[in-house]
Protein backbone atom coordinates (compact mmCIF):
# COMPACT_ATOMS: atom_id res chain seq x y z
CA UNK A 1 0.00 0.00 0.00
CA UNK A 2 1.33 3.37 -1.12
CA UNK A 3 1.85 5.90 2.25
CA UNK A 4 0.68 9.43 1.94
CA UNK A 5 3.57 10.88 2.90
CA UNK A 6 5.29 9.18 -0.42
CA UNK A 7 2.40 11.02 -2.72
CA UNK A 8 4.01 13.99 -3.36
CA UNK A 9 7.66 12.37 -4.16
CA UNK A 10 5.74 10.24 -6.86
CA UNK A 11 4.17 12.97 -8.32
CA UNK A 12 7.46 14.46 -8.66
CA UNK A 13 9.30 10.85 -10.70
CA UNK A 14 6.16 10.72 -12.98
CA UNK A 15 5.65 14.82 -14.20
CA UNK A 16 9.30 15.12 -14.60
CA UNK A 17 9.86 12.05 -17.02
CA UNK A 18 6.29 13.26 -18.45
CA UNK A 19 8.08 15.98 -19.46
CA UNK A 20 10.70 14.45 -21.02
CA UNK A 21 10.14 11.30 -22.56
CA UNK A 22 5.93 12.33 -23.82
CA UNK A 23 7.48 14.12 -26.76
CA UNK A 24 8.75 10.64 -28.16
CA UNK A 25 5.52 9.24 -28.13
CA UNK A 26 4.91 9.74 -32.18
CA UNK A 27 7.76 7.49 -32.64
CA UNK A 28 9.93 8.27 -35.76
CA UNK A 29 8.03 11.52 -36.77
CA UNK A 30 10.18 13.60 -38.30
CA UNK A 31 9.83 16.86 -35.91
CA UNK A 32 8.34 18.46 -33.86
CA UNK A 33 7.77 15.84 -31.03
CA UNK A 34 4.23 16.48 -28.80
CA UNK A 35 4.64 17.72 -25.55
CA UNK A 36 3.17 16.80 -22.50
CA UNK A 37 0.62 17.92 -19.44
CA UNK A 38 3.28 19.42 -17.88
CA UNK A 39 4.12 22.06 -20.01
CA UNK A 40 2.03 23.96 -18.92
CA UNK A 41 3.55 24.43 -15.29
CA UNK A 42 5.71 27.06 -16.45
CA UNK A 43 8.52 28.64 -14.07
CA UNK A 44 9.09 31.79 -13.02
CA UNK A 45 12.33 31.34 -13.51
CA UNK A 46 15.33 33.77 -15.65
CA UNK A 47 17.84 31.87 -17.90
CA UNK A 48 19.30 30.41 -21.05
CA UNK A 49 19.72 27.59 -23.37
CA UNK A 50 23.19 28.34 -24.85
CA UNK A 51 24.86 26.58 -27.95
CA UNK A 52 28.19 26.57 -27.81
CA UNK A 53 31.34 25.46 -30.30
CA UNK A 54 33.75 23.13 -28.30
CA UNK A 55 35.60 21.39 -30.91
CA UNK A 56 36.60 22.02 -34.64
CA UNK A 57 38.16 19.61 -37.53
CA UNK A 58 38.73 20.05 -40.75
CA UNK A 59 35.02 17.88 -41.59
CA UNK A 60 33.30 18.39 -38.13
CA UNK A 61 31.99 20.83 -35.61
CA UNK A 62 31.04 19.97 -32.25
CA UNK A 63 28.62 22.23 -30.43
CA UNK A 64 27.54 21.59 -26.93
CA UNK A 65 23.95 22.55 -25.35
CA UNK A 66 24.39 23.74 -21.86
CA UNK A 67 21.98 25.97 -19.36
CA UNK A 68 22.60 28.63 -16.67
CA UNK A 69 19.34 27.15 -14.61
CA UNK A 70 20.06 25.57 -11.42
CA UNK A 71 18.28 22.67 -10.26
CA UNK A 72 17.45 20.84 -13.71
CA UNK A 73 16.15 17.59 -13.69
CA UNK A 74 15.43 17.33 -17.53
CA UNK A 75 15.44 19.11 -20.99
CA UNK A 76 14.29 18.74 -24.66
CA UNK A 77 15.61 20.53 -27.65
CA UNK A 78 14.67 21.59 -30.68
CA UNK A 79 17.32 22.56 -33.50
CA UNK A 80 17.33 23.69 -37.00
CA UNK A 81 20.03 24.14 -39.63
CA UNK A 82 20.02 24.25 -43.34
CA UNK A 83 20.10 20.88 -44.77
CA UNK A 84 22.09 21.92 -47.52
CA UNK A 85 24.90 22.97 -45.58
CA UNK A 86 24.97 21.55 -42.52
CA UNK A 87 24.32 17.63 -41.28
CA UNK A 88 23.92 15.93 -37.86
CA UNK A 89 26.48 13.44 -37.33
CA UNK A 90 25.37 12.49 -33.71
CA UNK A 91 24.03 13.90 -30.25
CA UNK A 92 25.73 12.60 -27.44
CA UNK A 93 25.50 13.08 -23.82
CA UNK A 94 26.69 15.92 -21.93
CA UNK A 95 28.65 15.87 -18.79
CA UNK A 96 27.46 14.42 -14.79
CA UNK A 97 23.57 13.54 -14.61
CA UNK A 98 23.27 14.29 -18.08
CA UNK A 99 26.21 11.88 -19.32
CA UNK A 100 23.72 9.43 -21.33
CA UNK A 101 22.96 10.11 -24.68
CA UNK A 102 19.89 11.64 -24.83
CA UNK A 103 16.63 10.18 -26.88
CA UNK A 104 16.80 11.60 -30.20
CA UNK A 105 15.20 12.25 -33.55
CA UNK A 106 17.29 13.53 -36.45
CA UNK A 107 15.38 14.27 -39.38
CA UNK A 108 18.47 15.26 -42.27
CA UNK A 109 15.98 15.56 -45.02
CA UNK A 110 14.22 18.74 -43.02
CA UNK A 111 17.84 20.28 -41.21
CA UNK A 112 15.95 19.48 -37.96
CA UNK A 113 16.92 17.57 -34.60
CA UNK A 114 14.53 16.96 -31.35
CA UNK A 115 16.26 15.23 -28.24
CA UNK A 116 15.57 15.16 -25.30
CA UNK A 117 16.70 13.45 -21.36
CA UNK A 118 15.02 12.73 -18.09
CA UNK A 119 16.62 12.13 -14.46
CA UNK A 120 14.69 11.79 -11.42
CA UNK A 121 14.48 14.76 -9.26
CA UNK A 122 17.18 13.46 -6.54
CA UNK A 123 19.58 13.98 -9.68
CA UNK A 124 18.92 17.08 -10.51
CA UNK A 125 22.03 19.39 -11.49
CA UNK A 126 22.54 22.88 -11.21
CA UNK A 127 23.81 24.75 -14.36
CA UNK A 128 24.43 21.13 -16.51
CA UNK A 129 26.09 20.70 -19.58
CA UNK A 130 23.08 19.05 -21.46
CA UNK A 131 24.03 17.53 -24.56
CA UNK A 132 27.53 17.49 -27.57
CA UNK A 133 26.05 17.87 -31.02
CA UNK A 134 28.55 17.14 -34.28
CA UNK A 135 27.47 18.40 -37.44
CA UNK A 136 29.17 18.16 -40.85
CA UNK A 137 29.91 20.77 -42.60
CA UNK A 138 31.55 20.82 -45.39
CA UNK A 139 31.78 24.01 -47.36
CA UNK A 140 30.13 27.35 -46.05
CA UNK A 141 28.29 28.32 -42.87
CA UNK A 142 25.02 27.49 -41.46
CA UNK A 143 23.26 29.25 -38.21
CA UNK A 144 21.89 26.55 -36.10
CA UNK A 145 18.95 28.00 -34.03
CA UNK A 146 16.36 26.47 -31.92
CA UNK A 147 12.54 27.36 -31.86
CA UNK A 148 11.81 29.18 -35.08
CA UNK A 149 9.08 31.02 -36.03
CA UNK A 150 8.62 29.41 -39.44
CA UNK A 151 8.11 25.95 -37.60
CA UNK A 152 5.59 25.04 -35.26
CA UNK A 153 6.61 22.61 -32.63
CA UNK A 154 4.16 20.71 -30.42
CA UNK A 155 6.44 21.70 -27.57
CA UNK A 156 8.83 24.03 -27.47
CA UNK A 157 12.66 23.68 -26.03
CA UNK A 158 12.84 24.24 -22.79
CA UNK A 159 14.09 22.68 -19.13
CA UNK A 160 12.66 20.33 -16.61
CA UNK A 161 13.00 21.33 -12.93
CA UNK A 162 13.43 19.39 -9.80
CA UNK A 163 10.04 21.06 -8.80
CA UNK A 164 7.96 19.55 -11.39
CA UNK A 165 7.85 23.29 -12.92
CA UNK A 166 9.51 23.79 -16.68
CA UNK A 167 10.86 26.49 -17.94
CA UNK A 168 10.26 28.16 -21.73
CA UNK A 169 10.49 31.45 -21.42
CA UNK A 170 14.71 31.06 -21.80
CA UNK A 171 16.69 33.04 -23.80
CA UNK A 172 17.89 30.69 -26.77
CA UNK A 173 20.24 32.50 -29.16
CA UNK A 174 21.44 30.83 -32.63
CA UNK A 175 25.56 30.14 -33.47
CA UNK A 176 27.19 29.99 -36.83
CA UNK A 177 29.33 27.06 -37.52
CA UNK A 178 31.94 26.44 -40.60
CA UNK A 179 34.28 28.44 -42.21
CA UNK A 180 33.79 31.89 -43.52
CA UNK A 181 33.41 31.82 -47.28
CA UNK A 182 32.46 35.49 -48.17
CA UNK A 183 28.70 34.22 -47.67
CA UNK A 184 26.52 35.05 -45.31
CA UNK A 185 25.23 32.35 -42.89
CA UNK A 186 22.72 29.84 -44.26
CA UNK A 187 19.39 30.11 -42.34
CA UNK A 188 17.79 27.18 -41.13
CA UNK A 189 14.71 25.82 -43.48
CA UNK A 190 11.84 25.49 -41.83
CA UNK A 191 10.43 21.37 -41.71
CA UNK A 192 8.76 20.74 -45.19
CA UNK A 193 8.53 22.07 -48.73
CA UNK A 194 9.48 26.12 -48.25
CA UNK A 195 7.87 26.44 -51.76
CA UNK A 196 3.98 25.46 -50.04
CA UNK A 197 3.70 28.86 -49.57
CA UNK A 198 2.98 31.24 -52.70
CA UNK A 199 3.70 34.15 -50.76
CA UNK A 200 7.57 33.85 -50.16
CA UNK A 201 8.71 31.12 -52.46
CA UNK A 202 9.00 32.35 -56.26
CA UNK A 203 9.41 28.53 -56.96
CA UNK A 204 5.39 28.03 -57.16
CA UNK A 205 5.93 28.63 -61.05
CA UNK A 206 7.27 25.75 -62.69
CA UNK A 207 9.75 28.14 -64.76
CA UNK A 208 11.85 29.49 -62.39
CA UNK A 209 11.51 26.81 -59.51
CA UNK A 210 13.83 23.61 -60.02
CA UNK A 211 11.81 21.93 -57.12
CA UNK A 212 8.75 22.05 -59.31
CA UNK A 213 10.62 19.20 -61.75
CA UNK A 214 9.56 15.51 -60.61
CA UNK A 215 12.97 14.40 -61.70
CA UNK A 216 14.57 17.35 -59.64
CA UNK A 217 13.47 16.13 -56.22
CA UNK A 218 14.98 13.12 -54.57
CA UNK A 219 12.74 10.01 -53.58
CA UNK A 220 13.83 7.33 -51.36
CA UNK A 221 16.56 9.02 -50.23
CA UNK A 222 18.07 6.50 -47.49
CA UNK A 223 17.43 7.59 -43.84
CA UNK A 224 19.66 6.98 -41.01
CA UNK A 225 17.09 5.69 -38.28
CA UNK A 226 17.90 6.01 -34.38
CA UNK A 227 15.63 2.98 -33.05
CA UNK A 228 13.87 2.92 -29.67
CA UNK A 229 15.44 0.83 -26.97
CA UNK A 230 13.62 -0.68 -23.99
CA UNK A 231 15.27 -2.74 -21.26
CA UNK A 232 14.54 -6.44 -20.19
CA UNK A 233 16.26 -8.45 -18.13
CA UNK A 234 20.10 -8.85 -18.99
CA UNK A 235 19.05 -7.63 -22.30
CA UNK A 236 17.44 -4.90 -24.66
CA UNK A 237 14.93 -4.49 -27.56
CA UNK A 238 15.78 -2.01 -30.24
CA UNK A 239 12.52 -1.41 -32.54
CA UNK A 240 11.19 0.98 -35.20
CA UNK A 241 8.52 1.18 -38.06
CA UNK A 242 7.95 1.85 -41.87
CA UNK A 243 11.21 1.52 -42.41
CA UNK A 244 12.61 1.49 -46.09
CA UNK A 245 15.11 -0.38 -48.51
CA UNK A 246 18.47 1.22 -47.75
CA UNK A 247 17.28 2.55 -44.80
CA UNK A 248 19.96 2.92 -41.58
CA UNK A 249 18.70 1.67 -38.19
CA UNK A 250 20.35 1.55 -35.51
CA UNK A 251 20.73 1.84 -31.23
CA UNK A 252 22.92 2.69 -28.89
CA UNK A 253 23.07 0.03 -26.01
CA UNK A 254 23.97 1.71 -22.41
CA UNK A 255 24.94 -0.76 -19.46
CA UNK A 256 24.25 -4.13 -21.55
CA UNK A 257 26.95 -6.03 -19.91
CA UNK A 258 27.82 -8.86 -17.71
CA UNK A 259 31.24 -7.85 -16.45
CA UNK A 260 33.06 -9.23 -19.82
CA UNK A 261 31.53 -8.10 -22.47
CA UNK A 262 29.48 -5.05 -23.34
CA UNK A 263 27.44 -4.96 -26.25
CA UNK A 264 27.33 -1.14 -26.88
CA UNK A 265 25.80 -1.14 -30.10
CA UNK A 266 23.74 -2.38 -33.08
CA UNK A 267 23.42 -1.04 -36.92
CA UNK A 268 21.10 -2.50 -39.53
CA UNK A 269 21.40 -1.46 -43.36
CA UNK A 270 17.81 -2.67 -44.80
CA UNK A 271 18.10 -4.20 -48.49
CA UNK A 272 13.93 -4.44 -48.34
CA UNK A 273 11.29 -2.24 -47.09
CA UNK A 274 10.05 -3.51 -43.74
CA UNK A 275 6.60 -2.77 -41.70
CA UNK A 276 8.32 -2.87 -38.43
CA UNK A 277 12.06 -3.75 -37.59
CA UNK A 278 13.02 -5.14 -33.89
CA UNK A 279 15.75 -6.77 -32.54
CA UNK A 280 16.20 -8.48 -29.12
CA UNK A 281 19.70 -9.12 -27.52
CA UNK A 282 20.11 -10.69 -24.53
CA UNK A 283 23.68 -11.61 -22.75
CA UNK A 284 23.25 -15.58 -22.13
CA UNK A 285 24.81 -17.23 -18.39
CA UNK A 286 26.17 -20.10 -20.39
CA UNK A 287 26.86 -22.21 -23.77
CA UNK A 288 22.45 -22.79 -24.85
CA UNK A 289 21.99 -26.41 -24.84
CA UNK A 290 21.40 -26.73 -29.10
CA UNK A 291 24.94 -25.16 -30.24
CA UNK A 292 28.02 -26.93 -30.10
CA UNK A 293 31.15 -26.13 -28.26
CA UNK A 294 33.82 -23.47 -29.64
CA UNK A 295 36.53 -25.16 -31.32
CA UNK A 296 39.99 -23.64 -31.13
CA UNK A 297 38.67 -20.17 -29.24
CA UNK A 298 37.96 -19.55 -25.77
CA UNK A 299 34.29 -18.50 -25.15
CA UNK A 300 34.22 -15.25 -23.34
CA UNK A 301 30.28 -14.50 -23.57
CA UNK A 302 27.49 -15.84 -25.33
CA UNK A 303 24.68 -13.55 -26.89
CA UNK A 304 21.23 -14.29 -28.57
CA UNK A 305 20.08 -12.28 -31.04
CA UNK A 306 16.35 -12.61 -31.90
CA UNK A 307 15.12 -10.65 -35.09
CA UNK A 308 11.40 -9.50 -35.39
CA UNK A 309 10.14 -8.31 -38.35
CA UNK A 310 13.04 -8.65 -40.22
CA UNK A 311 14.91 -12.17 -41.47
CA UNK A 312 18.49 -12.20 -42.61
CA UNK A 313 18.08 -12.21 -46.40
CA UNK A 314 16.12 -8.71 -46.08
CA UNK A 315 19.56 -7.02 -44.72
CA UNK A 316 22.35 -5.62 -46.83
CA UNK A 317 24.65 -5.14 -44.39
CA UNK A 318 24.79 -5.35 -40.48
CA UNK A 319 27.46 -4.80 -37.87
CA UNK A 320 27.80 -5.04 -34.09
CA UNK A 321 29.53 -2.90 -31.36
CA UNK A 322 30.92 -4.44 -28.57
CA UNK A 323 33.77 -4.30 -25.72
CA UNK A 324 35.91 -6.81 -23.76
CA UNK A 325 37.42 -6.67 -20.51
CA UNK A 326 40.79 -6.99 -20.64
CA UNK A 327 40.12 -9.40 -17.06
CA UNK A 328 38.50 -11.67 -19.46
CA UNK A 329 41.04 -12.64 -21.66
CA UNK A 330 43.25 -15.99 -21.30
CA UNK A 331 46.48 -15.89 -19.99
CA UNK A 332 49.00 -14.68 -22.79
CA UNK A 333 46.58 -13.38 -24.98
CA UNK A 334 45.62 -9.99 -26.41
CA UNK A 335 43.00 -7.65 -27.74
CA UNK A 336 43.64 -8.83 -31.79
CA UNK A 337 42.97 -12.40 -30.36
CA UNK A 338 39.07 -11.47 -29.63
CA UNK A 339 36.26 -12.77 -32.20
CA UNK A 340 32.51 -12.61 -32.85
CA UNK A 341 31.78 -16.18 -33.78
CA UNK A 342 27.96 -16.77 -35.20
CA UNK A 343 26.51 -19.90 -35.16
CA UNK A 344 24.53 -21.25 -38.64
CA UNK A 345 24.31 -24.61 -40.34
CA UNK A 346 24.79 -26.17 -37.08
CA UNK A 347 28.69 -24.63 -36.81
CA UNK A 348 30.60 -21.84 -35.73
CA UNK A 349 31.96 -19.10 -38.17
CA UNK A 350 33.75 -16.42 -37.81
CA UNK A 351 32.90 -13.24 -38.25
CA UNK A 352 35.06 -10.18 -39.55
CA UNK A 353 36.04 -8.47 -36.58
CA UNK A 354 37.63 -4.93 -35.99
CA UNK A 355 39.76 -4.34 -33.07
CA UNK A 356 39.01 -0.54 -32.82
CA UNK A 357 41.37 0.27 -29.82
CA UNK A 358 41.26 -0.14 -26.33
CA UNK A 359 38.68 -2.74 -25.59
CA UNK A 360 35.98 -2.06 -28.71
CA UNK A 361 35.62 -4.16 -31.09
CA UNK A 362 33.51 -3.94 -34.14
CA UNK A 363 31.86 -7.10 -35.88
CA UNK A 364 30.33 -7.60 -39.54
CA UNK A 365 27.70 -10.26 -40.02
CA UNK A 366 24.98 -11.43 -42.80
CA UNK A 367 22.61 -12.06 -40.14
CA UNK A 368 21.60 -12.77 -36.44
CA UNK A 369 21.26 -16.03 -34.37
CA UNK A 370 22.85 -17.19 -31.55
CA UNK A 371 26.33 -15.48 -31.20
CA UNK A 372 30.09 -15.97 -28.94
CA UNK A 373 32.70 -13.67 -28.06
CA UNK A 374 35.53 -15.46 -28.18
CA UNK A 375 39.19 -15.27 -28.00
CA UNK A 376 41.39 -17.32 -30.67
CA UNK A 377 44.07 -19.63 -28.95
CA UNK A 378 46.46 -21.93 -30.35
CA UNK A 379 46.44 -25.79 -29.12
CA UNK A 380 49.28 -27.76 -29.70
CA UNK A 381 49.74 -31.55 -29.15
CA UNK A 382 52.16 -34.25 -30.11
CA UNK A 383 49.48 -36.87 -32.15
CA UNK A 384 52.39 -39.47 -33.74
CA UNK A 385 55.90 -40.51 -33.22
CA UNK A 386 57.95 -43.23 -34.24
CA UNK A 387 61.86 -44.26 -34.74
CA UNK A 388 63.60 -45.02 -37.43
CA UNK A 389 65.45 -48.50 -36.66
CA UNK A 390 64.77 -50.67 -33.69
CA UNK A 391 68.76 -52.14 -33.10
CA UNK A 392 72.16 -50.18 -33.29
CA UNK A 393 75.32 -50.81 -31.70
CA UNK A 394 76.56 -48.49 -29.33
CA UNK A 395 77.69 -45.06 -30.60
CA UNK A 396 75.56 -45.45 -33.52
CA UNK A 397 72.14 -43.05 -33.74
CA UNK A 398 68.86 -43.29 -34.47
CA UNK A 399 66.34 -40.47 -35.53
CA UNK A 400 62.75 -39.87 -33.64
CA UNK A 401 59.97 -38.40 -36.03
CA UNK A 402 57.21 -36.57 -34.00
CA UNK A 403 54.20 -34.93 -35.68
CA UNK A 404 53.16 -32.20 -33.91
CA UNK A 405 49.69 -30.79 -34.42
CA UNK A 406 47.61 -26.82 -33.28
CA UNK A 407 43.62 -27.38 -33.70
CA UNK A 408 43.45 -24.17 -32.61
CA UNK A 409 42.12 -21.00 -34.37
CA UNK A 410 45.56 -18.90 -33.19
CA UNK A 411 48.87 -19.39 -34.44
CA UNK A 412 51.23 -21.16 -31.87
CA UNK A 413 54.30 -22.47 -30.17
CA UNK A 414 55.09 -25.40 -27.70
CA UNK A 415 58.05 -26.99 -26.39
CA UNK A 416 58.07 -31.05 -26.62
CA UNK A 417 60.27 -33.59 -24.83
CA UNK A 418 61.70 -36.23 -25.61
CA UNK A 419 61.98 -39.27 -23.08
CA UNK A 420 64.18 -41.72 -22.54
CA UNK A 421 62.77 -44.65 -20.41
CA UNK A 422 60.32 -41.97 -18.88
CA UNK A 423 63.61 -39.40 -18.33
CA UNK A 424 63.73 -36.42 -20.41
CA UNK A 425 66.60 -36.62 -22.83
CA UNK A 426 65.87 -33.81 -24.97
CA UNK A 427 63.37 -30.84 -25.81
CA UNK A 428 62.98 -28.31 -28.52
CA UNK A 429 60.55 -25.77 -29.83
CA UNK A 430 58.24 -26.13 -32.08
CA UNK A 431 55.95 -23.76 -33.81
CA UNK A 432 52.68 -24.70 -35.49
CA UNK A 433 50.25 -22.37 -37.75
CA UNK A 434 46.41 -22.30 -36.63
CA UNK A 435 44.63 -25.50 -37.89
CA UNK A 436 47.79 -27.58 -39.19
CA UNK A 437 50.89 -29.56 -38.44
CA UNK A 438 54.66 -30.36 -38.30
CA UNK A 439 56.96 -32.80 -38.29
CA UNK A 440 60.07 -32.48 -36.09
CA UNK A 441 63.20 -34.57 -35.20
CA UNK A 442 65.25 -35.91 -32.08
CA UNK A 443 68.47 -37.77 -32.37
CA UNK A 444 69.28 -40.26 -29.91
CA UNK A 445 72.22 -42.80 -29.79
CA UNK A 446 73.47 -44.97 -25.81
CA UNK A 447 77.27 -45.31 -24.79
CA UNK A 448 75.65 -49.00 -22.96
CA UNK A 449 73.97 -51.80 -24.42
CA UNK A 450 70.29 -52.76 -23.80
CA UNK A 451 66.73 -51.91 -24.65
CA UNK A 452 65.24 -48.58 -24.29
CA UNK A 453 61.67 -47.09 -24.53
CA UNK A 454 61.33 -44.20 -26.00
CA UNK A 455 58.37 -41.48 -26.36
CA UNK A 456 57.69 -38.27 -27.40
CA UNK A 457 55.76 -36.43 -24.63
CA UNK A 458 53.10 -38.70 -24.31
CA UNK A 459 53.40 -40.13 -27.35
CA UNK A 460 55.12 -43.94 -27.66
CA UNK A 461 57.85 -44.38 -30.56
CA UNK A 462 58.76 -47.60 -29.83
CA UNK A 463 61.83 -49.69 -28.49
CA UNK A 464 65.20 -49.16 -29.07
CA UNK A 465 68.22 -52.02 -28.66
CA UNK A 466 71.30 -51.27 -28.87
CA UNK A 467 74.11 -53.92 -28.57
CA UNK A 468 78.02 -53.48 -27.82
CA UNK A 469 80.52 -55.16 -30.56
CA UNK A 470 81.82 -58.30 -29.10
CA UNK A 471 77.95 -59.42 -28.68
CA UNK A 472 77.01 -58.62 -32.07
CA UNK A 473 80.00 -60.70 -33.47
CA UNK A 474 79.03 -63.84 -31.77
CA UNK A 475 75.88 -63.88 -32.71
CA UNK A 476 76.46 -63.54 -36.03
CA UNK A 477 78.85 -66.41 -36.18
CA UNK A 478 76.22 -68.47 -34.60
CA UNK A 479 73.79 -67.27 -37.24
CA UNK A 480 76.19 -68.73 -39.76
CA UNK A 481 76.28 -71.99 -38.30
CA UNK A 482 72.34 -72.08 -37.79
CA UNK A 483 72.45 -71.68 -41.61
CA UNK A 484 74.53 -74.37 -42.49
CA UNK A 485 78.00 -72.88 -43.04
CA UNK A 486 80.54 -74.90 -43.17
CA UNK A 487 83.13 -74.94 -39.98
CA UNK A 488 86.55 -75.63 -39.88
CA UNK A 489 86.65 -78.88 -37.27
CA UNK A 490 90.43 -78.22 -36.99
CA UNK A 491 90.40 -75.55 -36.07
CA UNK A 492 87.60 -75.76 -33.24
CA UNK A 493 90.20 -78.28 -31.77
CA UNK A 494 93.12 -76.37 -32.08
CA UNK A 495 91.33 -73.34 -30.60
CA UNK A 496 90.64 -75.98 -27.39
CA UNK A 497 94.14 -76.49 -27.41
CA UNK A 498 95.18 -72.18 -26.96
CA UNK A 499 95.87 -72.17 -30.45
CA UNK A 500 99.73 -71.56 -29.79
CA UNK A 501 101.90 -73.15 -32.46
CA UNK A 502 104.49 -74.26 -30.35
CA UNK A 503 101.77 -76.94 -29.13
CA UNK A 504 100.87 -77.87 -32.39
CA UNK A 505 104.31 -79.13 -32.76
CA UNK A 506 104.75 -80.90 -30.06
CA UNK A 507 101.89 -82.76 -30.70
CA UNK A 508 102.60 -83.37 -34.13
CA UNK A 509 106.20 -84.69 -32.43
CA UNK A 510 104.21 -87.11 -30.25
CA UNK A 511 102.23 -88.40 -32.40
CA UNK A 512 105.33 -89.18 -34.90
CA UNK A 513 107.09 -90.99 -31.82
CA UNK A 514 103.45 -92.97 -30.90
CA UNK A 515 103.94 -94.46 -34.40
CA UNK A 516 107.64 -95.04 -34.76
CA UNK A 517 106.91 -97.66 -31.31
CA UNK A 518 103.84 -98.90 -32.92
CA UNK A 519 105.83 -100.16 -35.57
CA UNK A 520 109.28 -101.59 -34.38
CA UNK A 521 106.83 -103.75 -31.78
CA UNK A 522 105.72 -105.33 -34.40
CA UNK A 523 108.65 -106.48 -35.66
Amino acid sequence: MIRLLNIPRILVYLIVLGVAFAPLATGAAAVPFPGSAAANVDADVEGSMVLEVVDETDDTVTVELSTDVNDVAGYHANLYYDEEVATVESIMGGEGAFDSNPVQNIDAENGSAAFNHANPPSEAEDTPTLAKITFSVPDGQAEIAFDIDSADPVVDSHLGLATTETVFDLAKEPIVIGEDDGNDPAPPSPPGDPGDSPDDDPGDSPDDDPGDSPSDVPTDVPSNITADVTLFENGVTMSTNNVSAGDTVAAVFEDLSDGSTAVSGVSLEMATDANRVGLDTELLPDRPADVSDLSGSEPVTYIEFTPDGFESGDLASASVSFEVSEDALPNEADGDDVRLYRYVNDRWETLETTHEGDNTYVAETPGFSTFVVGVEQADLSVIDASISTDTVNIGESVTVEATVENTGNADGEATITLRVDGEIAEEQSVAVSANSETTTTFSFSSDDAGDYTLAVDDIDAGTLSVNDHSTADGAASDDAADDGDTVDDTGDTFEQFGGSPAVLIVLVVLAIIAAVGVALRQR
